[in-house]
């Protein structure tokens, strides 16, 4: 994947592989059970459409506005909800922060893969997701290490076609219109897009996207993905790590 901020650019190559995954999840104290291929959602083109009740995600509040010239007004604003999401695998906690409410099963399906806790998408057996606590437990197929990212080949690209992608990107979040306090991720193939995310947080949303990719079993090999924060090293990072998967899968293939 070429990771793009605003500021900078990083070539990372990587292509990916959709195994089989026994989803649980839990909303209203109801579980649903989500087995292999069965529980991929639809194509990427709804994907990129199906974004989440912004009223969901945004309440208004009272605030005070003040002026350069001391005078002051009351008025309406627009702010992020926040809530939490905790991971633990195989029994063990492992992580706990805030997040935006939604997309959970995606937040730690591309944390796992972001972090190095799985080679492949076969390495996740069984997911469940509480959607009331935020709580998401995930059972592996291997015991919990994690692996580092190794280096990385470079990779071609069309600068015409990342500059369409960036004002299109830049132009896409109603969220960021409404409150301007979220962070957004993109993930492109040449001339298409696949999947979008967004998060207060720019962390959790390129995790949220990678996740939406790995479910979805699109092919995200030669891909480039879009953010709207900075590339400091952790995010670096992550994407070097979800590089891994898609090297490992096609070792498979072979």
């Amino acid at each position: 994947i070429y990771t793009l901020s605003l500021h900078d650019a990083l070539p990372i190559w990587s292509a990916f592989f959709d195994g089989g995954v026994d989803a649980r999840v839990r909303h209203d104290g109801r579980l649903k059970k989500i087995g292999g291929n069965a529980g991929r959602r639809p194509p990427w083109r709804r994907d990129m459409q199906d974004t989440r009740n912004m009223r969901e995600q945004v309440v208004r509040v009272r605030a005070t506005r003040w002026t350069a010239d001391g005078r002051s007004s009351a008025v309406e604003e627009s702010v992020l909800t926040e809530g939490e999401f905790s991971l633990s695998i195989n029994g063990r906690a492992v992580d706990r922060h805030a997040c935006m409410p939604g997309d959970l099963r995606e937040l730690a399906v591309g944390y796992l893969c972001s972090e190095g806790y799985i080679e492949r998408m076969g390495d996740i057996l069984e997911i469940e997701v509480d959607e009331g606590t935020g709580g998401v437990s995930v059972r592996l197929a291997e015991p919990v290490e994690r692996r580092e990212p190794t280096p990385l080949p470079p990779l071609e690209w069309d600068p015409r076609v990342l500059m369409e992608h960036s004002r299109a990107f830049l132009e896409r979040s109603a969220l960021f219109r409404e409150t301007g306090s979220v962070h957004s991720a993109l993930i492109v193939r040449g001339t298409e897009p696949l999947c979008f995310a967004e998060d207060l947080g720019r962390f959790n949303a390129l995790d949220k996207c990678l996740g939406k990719a790995l479910l979805l079993g699109v092919d995200l090999g030669r891909c480039t993905l879009f953010t709207s924060g900075r590339l400091p090293l952790g995010i670096v990072l992550k994407t070097a790590r979800a590089d891994q998967i898609g090297r490992a899968s096609c070792r498979e293939r072979v």
